[in-house]
């Protein structure tokens, strides 16, 4: 009988799955998009739910995903899209420039939303900020990150009619972007759309 994790892997590849991304940090930025069949063979890709997790204790990311997952599940088993990060040595190198804590930080919290979608377990997708920056903000991987960040609020408050933090405002551009990964990995259309001002989830921690 198949492996059910390879079949999981299968169905997934050709059908278009609710999308959690993830801006990990100190404070994680998190959007949960949902996908609905609509005319003319195209998935309309609905920002459901964002907010921020506090990752300063395993059991508060944990708790989040667990009830993301849950509501993601109600379409089908979703994919983390899971932001990346280069991390340069602060002076040298064109990456993230931080010192001890702030690496340890940011590496715990990367790596603690990884291994809890494993255990879940979801399929998760490892993403650099410059391969979704680019497309998605229209910014080149030379500007500042304060351009960046404004840049992606901006985006995210003009489009989906939500007032967003930074650490949000990137979890659902690198969801927007996502939804195009879709697109392109099952061949089918998808498309993100406004179609209601999203909620944002202030029980996830």
């Amino acid at each position: 009988m198949p492996n059910e994790k390879i079949l999981r892997e299968l169905v997934a590849a050709v059908t278009p799955a609710p999308i959690i991304s993830v801006d990990p940090g100190h404070i994680s930025g998190v959007a949960l998009f949902l996908p609905y069949p609509y005319l003319g063979g195209i998935t309309r890709y609905r920002l459901f739910r964002y907010g921020t997790v506090n990752p300063s204790t395993t059991v508060s990311i944990e708790g989040a995903l667990t009830r993301i997952v849950a509501t993601a599940m109600m379409i089908g088993p979703p994919v983390l899209y899971l932001e990346d990060q280069y991390i340069g040595v602060a002076g040298h190198g064109s990456g993230i420039r931080l010192r001890g804590a702030s690496i340890k930080a940011l590496l715990k919290s990367r790596l603690t939303w990884e291994i809890l979608a494993e255990l879940l377990p979801i399929r998760t997708e490892l993403v650099m900020p410059s391969t979704w920056q680019c497309s998605t903000l229209g910014v080149a991987g030379s500007s500042q990150r304060a351009e960046r960040k404004a840049t992606a609020q901006a985006l995210a408050r003009d489009f989906f009619h939500a007032t967003v933090t930074a650490d949000e405002a990137d979890a659902i551009m690198l969801g927007v972007w996502a939804v195009g990964h879709q697109e392109r990995t099952t061949g089918t259309m998808c498309r993100a759309v406004a179609e209601c001002a999203p909620k944002r989830g202030e029980r996830w921690n």
